[in-house]
């Protein structure tokens, strides 16, 4: 078989139900097993040598180096599968009476099932251990699963910790826990859509860090005010996870591309961000938590968004993340009227303890 006769029978093998052959709508088919020659073609990728890998071995001819023509298809991977994809997008605009809906779908099929052998195995081996790395930076200095956040709708009410102790120990050590991340990012090849994945952006979490641990008395009185999410807050959660969950899975399944995953998936932190905001600030008792409190969460959430999702989205965010809306400089002075307020109840607390011992005595 030659080397364009092998091609067409993988194909017309894999998609093509012989009634269509018959009645000549296979223009879609030939059409598109035209374009997988160019786009091969046109970054010198043997098509015997591409069979081969994308159907296991079960097809075409192997590469006389397996790994290093694995290496070359995984490094123009981006390029050609969306040059395939314009491929597929032509036959599926096309009228059921020029491509039939079997032949679309049966296209459809054979496109995911390259890609996804593809994406297999051109995954880094990092991928598997790149997490577990990453909860070692924390795990290391004794800091449990509480303090990580692995997901768009991790829990962030308490990311240095629940008490003034566990909050100041984090805080001295936040610096080498960052640095320990950004190199287990360096030494994976893959961390920029892992961390994608994760909705984090380590140096957007240094920042967070160091904003909430040069305020720390408003940071232990918002562990407080948030520890037990509302319904209402709850209810963001909860419909933010469904949608990454779906998000997700059109991923894996090759239904939307990695640059319409990064751009949804930002939407979606966004619309998280708004809508447990805007529950906050319409159930929140100010006599409970200081709208000083409130604004500095503000300031988290905004601060913890990736960089890459305010690219595209400045008119959202010049709201939702309004410096003033941040209530700065209004925390010297909540922590010193805390401060007084301590101070002020000290004569209290010494009249119930001297009253305390003396009627132990009696």
């Amino acid at each position: 078989m030659n080397r364009n006769s092998g091609l067409i029978f993988f194909v017309l093998v894999l998609i093509t139900d012989p009634k269509w052959l018959v009645s000549g709508q296979a223009t879609c088919q030939s059409n598109f097993v035209s374009s997988l020659y160019q786009c091969l073609g046109n970054r010198n990728l043997d098509r015997e040598n591409f069979l081969w890998v994308a159907r296991d071995g079960s097809l075409g001819a192997k590469p006389e180096d397996e790994q290093s023509f694995v290496s070359r298809i995984c490094i123009e991977k981006p390029g050609l599968f969306q040059c395939v994809k314009g491929a597929l997008d032509i036959a599926l605009a096309r009228s059921d009476a020029q491509c039939p809906q079997t032949q679309k779908d049966s296209l459809t099929k054979l496109f995911k099932g390259i890609f996804k052998t593809l994406n297999t195995k051109c995954e880094n081996p990092c991928r598997k251990n790149f997490r577990q790395s990453l909860t070692k930076c924390y795990s290391d200095r004794n800091f449990g699963a509480d303090f990580l956040l692995f997901n768009v709708t991790t829990r962030r009410d308490s990311i240095l910790g629940l008490n003034i102790t566990e909050t100041e120990r984090f805080c001295r050590s936040s610096s080498q826990i960052i640095q320990c991340m950004k190199k287990a990012a360096i030494d994976c090849n893959d961390s920029p859509a892992l961390l994608r994945g994760y909705s984090l952006d380590l140096n957007a979490l240094n920042d967070t860090y160091t904003i909430l641990c040069n305020h720390t008395t408003v940071y232990r009185d918002a562990t407080r005010c948030f520890r037990e999410p509302t319904v209402a807050v709850l209810k963001c959660r909860n419909t933010i996870s469904s949608q990454v969950g779906i998000l997700e899975s059109q991923l894996a399944d090759i239904n939307i591309t990695d640059t319409v995953f990064k751009q949804d998936l930002c939407n979606l932190r966004i619309d998280q961000i708004q809508c447990e905001m805007n529950a906050i600030r319409e159930e929140n008792d100010t006599s409970v938590c200081h709208d000083v409190i409130v604004g500095m969460r503000r300031q988290q959430e905004c601060t913890l968004l990736p960089r890459e999702c305010t690219i595209g989205n400045q008119d959202r965010l010049s709201i939702l993340c309004r410096n003033s809306d941040y209530l700065i400089p209004s925390r010297e002075a909540y922590k010193a009227g805390n401060s007084a307020t301590i101070l002020s109840m000290l004569p209290l607390l010494v009249l119930v303890s001297i009253t305390g011992s003396v009627l132990s005595t009696l």
